[in-house]
């Protein structure tokens, strides 16, 4: 006979390896579907969607399954293990219906996710039935463990040494001990019979005076939304600057989850304090909004806020819960929330607002739930303490408004002339005199806070290459280098700036992943309309295009990679599979410039690693110049590659630096579509070592 010592550990560990499963998959899908659809955070955004839709479904099945007997529950379980490992697609999707691929992949994971997604409750109910003095929510705490774990392991431990291949195995592995695991928890707790059977057939015997009203499940579900959607944003503003990647990922799903360890508890000291601030937070959130994210400390501000009002608003969900007897019904409004949060702001809101106003307003609304929940806590401040700590207390307050209002009516400098929005991200026009440069007035081109190309709005120099392309920089050494009616693909549009190099004769093919971009480019800039050469504009993910062309003789002197400038760093145009397109469309003495400044990311280690193993010749050139269409000065970096040495003497004789021992670049592993190791980058930028991988 099995003894009460056996069942709760067996509970824990599914919990745990199951929670722990969930949240690396998360990750793992992401990692798997970036790179298929120009490595958007869009793809990051609508996975968190699946998930959310994913924890539903899964939360349903678990309200009906948990109520028979679990033998069709772990037999279900058993037969899930057919579908693994998962398989891994090979290559880039061509067909253009990407959505309806995006919904097929997501699909190949579902039954898996359901499956993981149903563990918390299913087991919390299981232990509620078979032993209804035990407190289902200490198995919550091993879930949140086993999530949290996750979300540490997958970018700093698991990406770093694992291809997705053998994520996949490990994975599967992983899931066939969680069904072990499950298959002994429901056998110990089936053993402990004294007459519960009964009980179980019967279903839950329930004091109807205690069923929840639909009343309360309008407002779990407002509040779950409310988070969830706050969950999207702040994922989207970091991510949109800092690089769509696990590691940036993690963050604020992290967060998210730690508000409900810290909350879902009897004892939570935390939110009392949280309450009593809670216009500060809001206040402080929305003059977040107005500061243009530039820097990783305004990053960490939005996680400080999104924390804050996770901490008050999941409290008060655990305040709000029902009688144990409607546990699954409160999961389940918790997860409906948080799909409709989810959806609203990633697929709704790029189509309703031109901005990002989706931040704003639901920090109004999170500041009508506080105050209808703690309007008394911040005025009671006033009768336990003197007038001067008072005036105190009330002293940010009145500062964090009048920069909100200055920030409000002064936070554009300049004239905006057009704003675009699309999954790609807001895309701003501004016109604009450049500080302590006198008369010089330039005409912007912005995506989040980066920026993607300036012009002079002066008609005499409203032709001449600015910025990251300015005419003593790399890309006018590679266009002095080509022959003469030159071919070039550039991958990455921006304000078609590189037209300016063109000469009679010159074939120039941008290949363009965000639509909203060329119709900018065309209608507010001339770089296109008054280059010398032939351009056009592909729109389409430019490996993708590129690819598309293998079977044609399509051959081009030079392909320009300039996709990097953002923050949102495509992985996978530098893999070696992304490098052989390359080659493919490449002359025998072609090539292929990677334009690579970055605030963030030192991309050249990838680079020199890619090129060591596909025996390519290499150089590099970076300058740090002072220009007159910018405040400050301009830092340019350009890597060079080719497969004929004689390709490079031109570019050797105006200081570019060889690659080789002796170029102080780190060494590092090789980039693949099954191995990316953003740490690498991140690390070499931020001079540290402890993340650079020689393997």
């Amino acid at each position: 006979m099995w003894t009460r010592d056996h069942a709760m550990p067996a509970l824990t560990g599914t919990v745990f390896i199951g929670a722990f499963l969930l949240f690396s998959m998360e990750p793992f899908i992401g990692r798997i579907l970036a790179p298929l659809f120009g490595g958007s955070v869009y793809i990051w955004l609508i996975c968190l969607s699946f998930y959310q839709l994913m924890l539903l479904i899964g939360y349903i099945y678990a309200h009906f399954a948990a109520k028979v007997r679990g033998y069709g529950h772990i037999l279900l379980l058993i037969l899930s293990l057919t579908l693994l490992p998962f398989v891994i697609p090979t290559e880039i999707p061509t067909e253009s219906h990407h959505l309806l691929s995006l919904v097929l992949l997501l699909c190949r994971f579902a039954l898996p996710f359901v499956l993981l997604a149903t563990t918390a409750i299913i087991t919390q109910i299981w232990l509620v039935h078979y032993r209804p003095a035990e407190d289902p929510y200490r198995l919550y705490s091993a879930s949140n463990a086993g999530a949290l774990l996750a979300l540490a392991a997958y970018p700093f431990l698991i990406e770093p040494l694992l291809g997705l291949r053998w994520q996949a195995i490990v994975w599967a592995a992983g899931y066939a001990l969680y069904v072990i695991f499950a298959m002994l928890s429901y056998y110990f707790l089936r053993s402990e019979r004294s007459g519960k059977d009964s009980q179980w057939e019967n279903g839950f015997k329930i004091n109807q005076g205690d069923k929840p009203t639909r009343k309360h499940f309008a407002y779990w579900i407002l509040l779950s939304a409310t988070t969830s959607a706050l969950l999207v944003t702040v994922t989207q503003v970091i991510a949109s600057d800092m690089g769509s990647f696990p590691l940036i990922w993690i963050f604020p799903l992290a967060i998210y989850l730690v508000s409900y360890v810290i909350t879902f508890r009897n004892n939570c000291i935390t939110y009392r304090l949280m309450s009593s601030l809670y216009p500060e937070t809001i206040l402080l959130g929305l003059l977040l909004f107005l500061i243009p994210a530039t820097h990783y400390i305004l990053h960490i501000g939005h996680l400080i806020i999104f924390l804050a009002v996770c901490i008050l608003i999941h409290r008060i969900l655990y305040e709000e819960r029902p009688n144990l007897t409607f546990l699954s019904v409160f999961y389940i409004a918790i997860a409906l929330g948080g799909l409709m949060g989810s959806l609203a702001v990633s697929l709704a809101a790029p189509m309703v607002f031109s901005r990002l106003w989706e931040y704003p307003i639901l920090l109004i609304i999170l500041s009508l739930i506080f105050f209808n929940r703690y309007a008394k806590t911040p005025l009671s401040f006033r009768r336990r303490t003197s007038w001067p700590i008072h005036a105190a207390r009330l002293l940010p307050i009145v500062l964090l408004i009048g920069m909100i209002i200055l920030l409000g009516r002064y936070s554009t400098a300049g004239t905006l002339q057009a704003v675009h929005r699309n999954y790609y991200g807001i895309s701003r026009v501004i016109d604009a005199p450049v500080a302590g440069k006198g008369q010089a007035t330039v005409r912007t081109l912005t995506n989040g806070s980066t920026i993607h190309g300036v012009q002079f709005l002066d008609k005499e120099k409203r032709s001449l290459p600015t910025l990251y392309y300015h005419p003593t920089g790399g890309l006018a050494d590679a266009f002095a280098a080509m022959p003469p009616a030159a071919r070039i693909a550039a991958i990455g549009l921006g304000t078609g700036t590189i037209g300016a190099y063109t000469r009679p004769g010159d074939v120039l093919d941008f290949y363009e992943i965000n639509p909203d971009i060329e119709k900018l480019a065309r209608h507010w800039f001339s770089f296109l309309a008054d280059a010398k050469g032939r351009a056009s504009v592909i729109i389409d993910d430019g490996r993708i295009s590129l690819h598309q062309y293998t079977k044609q003789e399509l051959l081009y002197d030079m392909v320009f990679v300039d996709a990097f400038s953002g923050e949102g760093i495509p992985a996978h145009l530098l893999t070696e599979e992304g490098m052989n397109i390359y080659l493919s469309r490449l002359k025998n003495n072609g090539l292929i410039l990677f334009h690579i400044t970055n605030r963030y990311y030192d991309l050249r280690p990838v680079i020199k690693a890619v090129s060591k193993r596909l025996k390519l010749h290499g150089a590099m050139k970076s300058m740090l110049t002072v220009r007159e269409e910018s405040s400050e000065p301009v830092r340019t970096d350009y890597v060079v590659l080719t497969l004929n040495t004689t390709s490079l003497q031109t570019l050797l004789d105006q200081s570019w630096i060889v690659l080789g021992n002796s170029d102080g670049i780190k060494e590092c592993r090789s980039w693949t579509d099954d191995y990316v190791n953003i740490l690498v980058p991140l690390a070499t930028k931020m001079n540290l070592t402890i993340f650079q991988d020689k393997s």
